[in-house]
């Protein structure tokens, strides 16, 4: 059995670390076509798209311009709604892939990103203006500066630094183009996830697609021995609620028994990513067998999606007993 338990712990040393290096690495495929960005909102998978907007371009004249004939009349680009419904948790770097026709130019010619002004159902950016008898001048445009990196066959990896909450916006390619892909930054303790959330993907998670995490695997107790273990969770955001089951057998001096053990669980969830997570808690109930009575534990583990549904964990809990258990997951 101490051969089973350093194991089990080796596994557990092995998944954390692997997924560490996972999730500091970005891996995620390139945009399908050229012209597409999307955000980085995990270290794999595909990425998120942004919202795509043709933007509208808009004279505003002051009062003077309709009383006397003289003033000033402002050009902007508009976006339809006050604020974009792709949102995003403000952090200190978010990253960003866009997919070109090459990766050889210079990114700066290429991308641009601003800051956009809010107002009632739209949101704008004021590309240039003409007063009377001061001629015409460029818009007052928010740039933001950011930096890239060749990324894939014809993409650039995108970083952005200290973004404060509010909407912003992507210009990309050579053209001159009024296509606009947008995001919004909220601030920390928002309605966001903690990546990004969009109208699709807020449904998911009212419908509770994603909540539900199935684990199959093997367990080993000093107590009450080695077998196998199923465990059911179901996530609201942060926290969960669950059951444990494992069913052991026990091997002593004087006896051998099949033990079985059934328990409530409460686990806070840290979220690091949509594929990893670092979770911890407690959990109580009891078992069966010479060895059995009310059983409790503080936990401690991590599960790994390498897929976006199916994934492995490790975990291990103290308390009446010290239990190590990993095995495969299930997300639904």
């Amino acid at each position: 059995m101490r051969n089973v338990l350093m194991k089990l712990w080796a596994l557990v040393f092995a998944i954390f670390s692997f997924s560490q290096t996972i999730a500091q690495k970005v891996k995620i495929s390139e945009p399908e076509w050229d012209g597409d960005i999307v955000y980085v909102n995990d270290s794999v998978g595909k990425g998120l798209s942004l919202e795509r907007q043709q933007a509208s371009v808009k004279g505003k004249a002051n009062a003077s311009m309709y009383v006397m004939g003289m003033g000033k009349v402002t050009a902007t680009y508009n976006l339809k709604g006050s604020s974009s419904p792709v949102r995003i948790r403000k952090k200190s770097t978010l990253q960003f892939i866009y997919k070109s026709s090459s990766n050889e130019v210079n990114p700066k010619s290429v991308i641009q990103v601003f800051k956009l002004q809010q107002a009632k159902n739209q949101r704008k950016l004021e590309i240039g203006s003409v007063e009377t008898f001061k001629g015409s001048s460029a818009g007052d445009i928010s740039f933001i500066e950011f930096k890239a990196e060749k990324y894939g066959k014809s993409s650039y990896l995108i970083t952005l630094t200290n973004l404060q909450p509010g909407e912003y916006a992507f210009s990309l390619g050579s053209q001159n183009t009024s296509v606009m892909f947008a995001f919004g930054v909220d601030g920390d303790g928002s309605e966001g996830s903690g990546s990004i959330q969009n109208q699709q993907n807020k449904s998911s998670i009212q419908n509770g697609k994603g909540n539900n995490i199935f684990d199959f695997g093997y367990s080993y107790a000093i107590e009450y021995g080695s077998g196998l273990q199923l465990k059911y969770e179901h996530k609201f955001n942060n926290f969960s609620v669950g059951v444990f089951y494992s069913k052991t057998k026990h091997e002593g001096l004087w006896m051998y028994e099949k033990i079985r053990i059934i328990a409530g669980r409460a686990c806070f969830h840290t979220n690091i990513s949509e594929s990893f997570d670092l979770h911890y808690g407690v959990m109580a109930g009891g078992s069966n067998g010479v060895s059995g009575g009310f059983f409790y534990a503080g936990l401690i583990g991590v599960r790994y999606f390498f897929v976006k549904n199916v994934g492995v964990h490790a975990e291990i809990a103290y308390g009446s007993d010290f239990i190590v258990n990993g095995g495969i997951s299930f997300r639904f």
